[in-house]
């Protein structure tokens, strides 16, 4: 997420970009503007974005106490509630996984908005609607999951007891469902532009069923007992008939609905908080299959405040029938609130690094070409090439058109030196994945390193042909053809390279370079100025401006950079030294 340029510039045409486009199957614009902030103030720092995401928690927590307090005038239920929250160890995910900034900024002005709305109903003050609807907008712009605020705040005029049949309240209620409904549809077109929606040949209506009441169940159970948690939860494989097992759940959530709507349908606070989660959490429950997995623990996020009211409620209670609830009960909790601590706080610890996220995957879940793909990308950034193989190889044979995994291999091959192995990998990406253009740039690399010349120059010639903008490719086409003798096109090449992207210190030096080939020394030293300026510590660049400035008998600044290339580590340079700098 930090390595999205739109959040690394804080600037109006970045801001302008993020609210009018989609990332990542995501519409999240205020999201991507609180990393940019972030990233603005702190750089690219991990622990500051971490203290942040911390610090939203913590906020989220706080209010989970005010609104149970105001709903119930209970601090004590409150307490119980907000503790259950703030170390409820599915969190984890949304609060360690700095992508997941979006669940604690929606649920910050999800949560904002229905104590403002509390209190709109309590004084009948517009300011406070005003305000309640303000920051529902804010939690849409944060994540599309604020969507279920809208039926969410029926629950409040429930437990308020309002009616809800009046016309004036159902009025109130307009402005919230257009919203929903609007930042609904844009929901799912995002999806549809990350291709994260399942194609509904895939799971027929029955399967979706069972899913759904799979999640709706697991997720209560992992908030109790958070045994067996990952970072993801497959689909059980579409080619093989689905086990029985996964329909039983339906049938259980259908028994527990009715169970409680029949038995208990005048306990408002036990229907509040059951429907408040499942309002929360029927969007999430992959009716409309999105992603490559069955539940996610950040899902639980907003929801689980609904389920943890009503054992907090229980146990405040059970502590006020008599003295000696009064000490027990605190006392049971408080020993099942440490032990979720600590599970959590290992939970913290799966989390510190791709590696051990992925490893935990799949330890539990082997199955999951992503997880392995994952871990090799990680390993191939820490130089472990040998491991990032093994662990792209595996994704490989778990799903053979996997053109993702092929491609990540071909470039681990490559920085390895196993450039053979590479060229067979790119080989397969182009099956797979025709119109790939950074697929033919990095086989554009191997073919010209195995010399393999006209390859390397379609292969270029490619890429730019899928991505015009694509100035690396130009750069080193040109190098390509200077290396054919062609340096008219090598420098008509690098001169489009530097016009996509003027301090690309690459181009320049080339292109200095292949003006000194055709005896421009005044053309190539001004690239050289450039390419500088761009990187004060390239030392080929010194080389080469030094080498121009020899030509043209410019001795003592030759001399100089010549002086400031061998400091900077360049062994040419050192060599020219002893013959011309005496």
């Amino acid at each position: 997420m930090t390595d999205n340029p739109v959040v690394q510039h804080l600037n109006a045409a970045n801001i302008a970009t993020m609210f009018s486009g989609y990332s990542m199957g995501n519409y999240h614009p205020l999201t991507l503007l609180s990393l940019s902030v972030n990233y603005f103030l702190w750089g690219n720092h991990p622990l500051m974005f971490h203290i942040t995401s911390v610090l939203l928690h913590l906020i989220c927590t706080i209010l989970v106490f005010y609104l149970v307090s105001l709903l119930f005038r209970n601090n004590k239920t409150a307490f119980f509630a907000s503790l259950l929250f703030g170390v409820c160890t599915l969190h984890v995910e949304s609060v360690a996984w700095i992508s997941e900034r979006k669940d604690l900024l929606y649920s910050v002005f999800f949560l904002s908005s229905l104590i403002l709305y509390f209190r709109y109903t309590e004084s009948m003050r517009w300011r406070y609607y005003l305000i309640s609807l303000v920051f529902f907008i804010f939690s849409l712009f944060s994540k599309g999951q604020a969507v279920s605020l809208s039926v969410t705040l029926i629950l409040m005029d429930y437990i308020t007891n309002r009616r809800l049949a009046d016309t004036k309240v159902i009025l109130e209620k307009i402005p919230f469902f257009i919203l929903s409904l609007v930042f609904g549809i844009i929901a799912i077109k995002a999806q549809k532009a990350g291709n994260s929606i399942v194609e509904a040949s895939v799971f027929g209506i029955p399967q979706r069923i069972a899913f759904a009441g799979y999640g709706y169940v697991m997720y209560i159970v992992k908030m109790i007992i958070p045994f067996g948690l990952s970072a993801i939860y497959p689909y059980p494989n579409v080619s093989k008939s689905i086990s029985m097992y996964f329909y039983l759940f339906p049938l259980l959530t259908g028994a527990l609905l009715s169970l409680i709507f029949i038995y208990f349908r005048k306990v408002k606070w036990l229907i509040f908080g059951w429907l408040f989660y499942s309002v929360n959490v029927f969007l999430v429950l992959q009716l409309l299959p999105v992603g490559s997995a069955i539940m996610a623990d950040r899902y639980s996020y907003i929801p689980s405040l609904g389920f943890f009211i009503i054992p907090a409620y229980l146990l405040t209670s059970l502590s006020e029938r008599n003295q000696k609830h009064r000490k027990i009960v605190p006392a049971v909790f408080i020993i099942y609130a440490v032990i979720i601590a600590v599970l959590t706080m290992m939970r913290i610890g799966v989390w510190r690094d791709s590696e051990t996220l992925w490893t935990d995957v799949i330890q539990k879940h082997p199955e999951v070409m992503t997880a392995w793909d994952n871990r090799g990308n990680y390993r191939n950034d820490e130089k472990d090439f040998k491991g990032a193989i093994s662990d792209y190889t595996q994704a490989i044979l778990l799903k053979p058109d996997y053109a993702d995994a092929w491609y990540n291999r071909a470039v681990a091959n490559n920085s390895a030196g196993n450039t053979r192995a590479a060229l067979a990998d790119f080989n397969q990406v182009e099956k797979l994945k025709p119109l790939f253009p950074d697929n033919y740039y990095n086989r554009g690399l191997v073919n010209h390193t195995l010399g393999n010349r006209a390859e390397a120059l379609a292969d270029y010639s490619r890429a730019i042909e899928l991505q015009p903008s694509f100035w690396k490719a130009y750069s080193n086409r040109g190098n390509v053809k200077r290396d054919m003798n062609d340096i008219p096109g090598a420098i008509a090449d690098y001169s489009k390279a530097i016009e996509l992207n003027p301090a690309y210190d690459d181009a320049l030096s080339n292109r200095g370079a292949a003006f000194g080939m055709t005896g421009k020394y005044a053309e190539a030293i001004r690239d050289f100025d450039n390419a500088i300026k761009v990187n004060p510590k390239y030392d080929t660049a010194w080389f080469l401006r030094g080498m121009a400035k020899m030509k043209l008998g410019n001795k003592n600044e030759a001399c100089n950079d010549l002086e400031t290339a061998v400091r900077l580590g360049n062994t040419n340079a050192a060599r020219l030294m002893k013959m011309y700098c005496k």
